[in-house]
């Protein structure tokens, strides 16, 4: 594990804590570092931004009119499944982790800032999985128009439809995913082979 300049292009990842960017060439050595640190760091992977493939990631950005705290299974049900039925079009077998964060955040809504709202995070992490950019845009799309969305709105006090799933994380965005100190409160997994590109 060595931190390098922050001008170094030579780097693999950032550490949100210590502020700086680091090598480091054994995985061994880089998920044990994750373990010692996950309770007050956070680790930032460099991605190269002309990849055509990028690692699929849903960031969902629920956003409520109300404090109502999604179950799992009614996340499972209202959002999880009916993505699912989309992402195996293209992928028939999958392997995902689900992470969300334990509870709601309230804030000025940035549409609106005389609006109070509630915002609700999950992360889906499928693993194994690449995807260009158009692929991720068309899944959002399908799903964003599909009824899934109209059942989850019936249920929840969702406000702004096009955050339920972000466009600024990768592949769709620019911004990588970060592993950090979650707590877990129901993590969804579905087994399946790795290593699948389209």
């Amino acid at each position: 594990m060595q931190r390098v300049t922050k001008k170094d292009t030579n780097y693999n990842f950032i550490c949100m804590a210590a502020k700086g960017k680091f090598l480091c060439k054994d995985a061994k050595v880089f998920w044990k570092a994750v373990e010692k640190g996950r309770g007050t760091h956070a680790y930032v992977p460099k991605l190269d931004k002309d990849l055509s493939h990028k690692p699929y990631i849903v960031d969902v950005d629920m956003v409520l009119t109300k404090e109502k705290y999604m179950t799992t299974a009614e996340f499972k049900t209202l959002y999880f499944d009916p993505l699912l039925v989309i992402v195996k079009k293209y992928f028939p077998k999958i392997e995902c982790t689900v992470l969300r964060r334990p509870f709601l955040v309230k804030r000025p809504w940035k549409t609106d800032k005389s609006k109070i709202i509630w915002k609700d995070g999950f992360h889906i992490i499928f693993n194994g999985i690449t995807v260009t950019k158009n692929v991720a845009k068309k899944i959002r799309s399908t799903f964003l128009k599909g009824g899934g969305v109209k059942q989850l709105i019936d249920v929840m006090p969702v406000i702004d439809t096009e955050e339920l799933i972000d466009t600024k994380v990768i592949p769709i965005g620019a911004n990588a995913d970060y592993l950090s100190r979650r707590k877990r409160h129901g993590d969804l997994r579905v087994v399946g082979p790795r290593k699948q590109r389209t």
